[in-house]
């Protein structure tokens, strides 16, 4: 309809020539619907369907026929003939209005319930294949265990145009467990070392793969080789309710230590240098790269503190801090 033009005619003829095109237009997507087969005149109705189902051919070539004979112009002078030819390929167009194939509403509504109890049967059988899970990997927990760490992997569904960014989740897999209550990202690495598809993001990756989103609807801290909205392997923790995992994590596998050896897990440490910085009597211990969780803690137990500026640990010198830093080279020689 946008494709007319009306010139040198007033407002009202305007609007009625523009109201009756609209109208032959959207007669384009009308049907009749009979009901029970009975005649259009006794019981039918009116639809207006999606094109690409349903299409009325004769109101398609009144149109062109229209388009054809005025060239998508009119002006005073043949204002009155396309009135006329205006209201005809109304009448022809309804009348070539095609008929909805008829149907059984009981028959369809069966259908449908059916189709509704197939998902639903579906659903259920998802829903307890999780649960299962689930019972499977809390029986598993060892003692004093606080979280189970988990492998997902996410496939990217955004959309930069019009800023959508989210992932679906394909894969959740148990691989180990958590044992400290605050989260500890060298046993997120530890853990991640002990599940194949999750290897790049262990202990040997650089810090990049470490995520902290800890602010309203983020997902605290994990580790996952690039953003958060792309395709990949993540690994998290999930906290353990009473022994129980919650409802919320799908679990579909499990990749478990024993119970025995879940505590025994060991990480790469590189070993430390011990220096005796006598200007300030201290004395320093320097690791190549970022000590694990247990380690920076047993530190701070015994009063060693961090200075960022020189990189190091350092305490007072006495023969109490010369036999600690002997004894930690001596432990990390000896877990090596």
């Amino acid at each position: 309809m946008s494709d007319w033009r009306i010139t040198g005619c007033s407002s009202s003829q305007v609007g009625e020539a523009s109201k009756l095109l609209s109208y032959l237009h959207r007669e384009l997507k009308t049907v009749v619907e009979v009901k029970g087969g009975g005649k259009q005149s006794e019981s039918s109705r009116i639809l207006w369907l999606p094109r690409s189902k349903y299409f009325n051919a004769a109101a398609q070539a009144e149109l062109d026929r229209l388009a054809g004979k005025y060239n998508y112009l009119v002006h005073a002078g043949n204002y009155p003939a396309f009135l006329v030819d205006l209201y005809g390929a109304l009448e022809t167009a309804s009348a070539g209005r095609p008929v909805l194939e008829e149907h059984d509403p009981a028959r369809t509504r069966a259908e449908l319930q059916r189709s509704k109890n197939r998902l639903t049967a579906s659903v259920k059988n998802t829903v307890a294949g999780y649960a299962e899970k689930r019972r499977q990997a809390a029986a598993l927990a060892p003692e004093g265990a606080i979280a189970m760490v988990v492998a997902c992997f996410e496939v990217d569904q955004s959309d930069p145009e019009s800023a959508q960014y989210s992932t679906r989740t394909e894969k959740v897999v148990a691989i180990g467990w958590r044992f400290s209550i605050k989260e500890n990202f060298a046993r997120l690495r530890a853990v991640a070392d002990t599940y194949p598809p999750t290897r790049h993001l262990g202990t040997r990756a650089s810090n990049e793969v470490e995520h902290r989103e800890n602010w309203r609807r983020g997902r605290g801290n994990y580790l996952k080789a690039g953003p958060a909205a792309s395709t990949g392997w993540y690994v998290h923790s999930v906290p353990l309710t009473r022994g129980r995992l919650p409802q919320h994590c799908p679990l579909t596998d499990l990749h478990l230590p024993s119970p025995g050896r879940a505590r025994t897990l060991r990480i790469e440490v590189s070993e430390p240098t011990v220096m005796i910085n006598n200007p300030y009597n201290t004395v320093e211990i320097r690791f190549p790269a970022r000590p694990p969780g247990w380690i920076r803690a047993d530190l701070k137990r015994n009063q060693w503190r961090w200075l960022k500026d020189d990189m190091c640990w350092s305490r007072g010198h006495s023969p109490a801090s010369m036999s600690y830093a002997t004894n930690l080279i001596i432990k990390l020689k000896g877990d090596s």
